[in-house]
C-alpha cells in the first residue's frame, strides 16, 4: 500500500524528527504496522464519525493520534498530534 502525505503532516513530521526522534521512530513503526496489518490491536484503528466520516485514526501512544484517509491506491496521511489537535 502506498503512503501519501499532506503538507501539514510533512511539516509536523520534519519538526518531530528534529525535536523528538523517538516519536518519529514510533510514527514509522506505526505506519509499517498500518500498511502490513491495519487490524493490529496496538494501533487501535477506528473510523471517525460526523463531519470526519471518511477519516480514520490510529493511536501512536496514550495521547497522540494519527489521522488518515484511504485513497484508491493507498493511504493519505492527514495529521498527527494530541487528540484535541487532530480531531
Amino acid at each position: 500500500m502506498k503512503l501519501y502525505f499532506t503538507p501539514i503532516f510533512l511539516k509536523k513530521l520534519h519538526k518531530s524528527r528534529r525535536s523528538q526522534p523517538k516519536l518519529a521512530a514510533k510514527i514509522r513503526q506505526s505506519l509499517d504496522d498500518l500498511t502490513d496489518n491495519p487490524n493490529t490491536n496496538s494501533l487501535r484503528l477506528h473510523k471517525l464519525s460526523g463531519k470526519n466520516g471518511d477519516v480514520w485514526s490510529i493511536s501512536l501512544n496514550r495521547s497522540l493520534r494519527l489521522t488518515f484517509t484511504y485513497v484508491p491506491d493507498g493511504i493519505l496521511l492527514l495529521n498527527f498530534g494530541k487528540h484535541e489537535e487532530v480531531y
